[in-house]
């Protein structure tokens, strides 16, 4: 067998050759029985040729006999024992290198370092798979070395996006907002009156420049939330107090749609333990939602107590979503629709606010469902513990199991 090396220093570089254990093991077998053989072929030429064995004072032909006899088995078993002692010598080298490696790869995996190469002692089957496990521990650190790389530069392209998007959003924001600020003090008639025209005007540059604040801090979020550097602040909460104020919020973003926006609340509600700012942002990202896409009829913010956690739920009597959008509604920057009616007509949105309630409630341990059919509205459920809140940016503890019922919420 014949063995190329371009190894580590640890393992020999160069050409030599070795027998393999099995042909070394069948050589000494040979070896032994060919002496053993030319031995008695030795006795058998002295004793025909007639020169007697000097075994002492008989010289009868059955004395000749028994003493060749003997002579030939004291050969023999001379010969046999050499070669169970070669036999035993080259199993024990194949039995240390092979405990050698044995011993080395183990010690390489309880302690986790693989840096360590290990040497190659023999060129037989012990030695191939040495040098057969010394390339994989190679290949090993080496893709182990790119995929370091490569986290690494994800990690820095993100921290760059990160700086990008927050540079940005400040610098197209701060004259964004004045606008919005001027479009209101003309909207007040402040300067003087105007005309059903120019107010028009001014409403579509509000709604335009609403939309495009909304999408800056949408994409803050998404970012944010991506990278982990959002954090809780949990305080308790009057959910009833939270929810009329989103669906004071809500009457705002009406335009004059016949849809009525109610809240349906038990009085005896316990408070919750959350994020207030964040859980408003989830029931307002459902709300506007649902008013998105109801043209009219009622939007209905709900919260019902389920053992050690509040359900709430945001119900519209809009056009619906198909069966087949639905694995792709909490999808970033996806806007699904029924192809038929209203939700299959192109709406204003970025397409990240179901995103964003779903990565805030599984910020608060939490899980969101949804039920719908085209034509028989929707039903956004947000289900969180009571008293369990995060003050890290990732969960520590895994978000509550959904139900295993397919009921619709109460």
């Amino acid at each position: 067998m014949e063995f190329e090396y371009a190894s580590p220093s640890s393992i020999p570089v160069g050409k030599r050759r070795a027998l393999p254990l099995s042909v070394s093991s069948l050589v000494v077998v040979l070896a032994a029985g060919l002496l053993t053989l030319s031995a008695t072929a030795l006795l058998w030429l002295i004793r025909f040729l007639g020169v007697p064995p000097s075994l002492g004072q008989t010289g009868s032909v059955e004395a000749a006999q028994r003493a060749f006899l003997a002579s030939l088995g004291l050969v023999g078993a001379v010969f046999l024992a050499l070669s169970a002692f070669a036999a035993w010598l080259s199993v024990r080298a194949f039995s240390d290198d092979l405990s050698f490696v044995t011993r080395r790869v183990r010690a390489l995996f309880e302690r986790g370092d693989l840096g360590e190469p290990i040497a190659l002692r023999t060129l037989d089957e012990v030695g191939a798979l040495t040098r057969a496990f010394e390339e994989l521990r190679r290949g090993y650190l080496d893709q182990l070395s790119r995929e370091r790389d490569a986290h690494r530069q994800a990690q820095e392209a993100d921290r760059y996006k990160s700086e990008f998007l927050t540079t940005v959003s400040h610098e197209l924001r701060t004259p964004l907002n004045a606008i919005l600020g001027f479009t209101e003090v003309l909207l007040a008639e402040i300067e003087g009156p105007l005309n059903d025209g120019q107010r028009e005007d001014l409403r579509m540059i509000r709604a335009s420049g609403e939309h495009l604040l909304a999408l800056f801090n949408n994409v803050l979020e998404v970012s944010a939330l991506a990278s982990g550097r959002m954090k809780l602040h949990p305080e308790r909460i009057d959910v009833v107090a939270l929810l009329e104020e989103v669906a004071s919020l809500l009457e705002g973003q009406r335009y004059g749609k016949p849809v009525l926006i109610t809240v349906d609340a038990p009085e005896d509600l316990p408070e919750l333990t959350a994020d207030a700012t964040r859980l408003r942002q989830i029931v307002l990202n459902l709300g506007t939602n649902a008013l998105k896409f109801t043209t009219s009829g009622q939007v209905t913010l709900q919260v019902r107590q389920q053992g050690q956690a509040l359900r709430i739920s945001v119900r519209d009597t809009g056009c619906g979503i198909s069966e087949d959008d639905l694995p792709r509604l909490f999808e970033e920057f996806t806007q699904v629709g029924s192809g038929t009616g209203p939700r299959g007509q192109v709406r204003p949105g970025s397409g990240l606010g179901l995103s964003i309630v779903q990565k805030l409630t599984r910020l608060h341990h939490g899980h969101v469902e949804v039920e719908s059919r085209p034509g028989h509205g929707s039903v956004f459920s947000v289900t969180l513990p009571l008293k369990r809140g995060a003050s890290q940016g990732s969960p520590s503890e895994p978000p509550l199991p959904d139900p295993s019922s397919g009921e619709p919420p109460p």
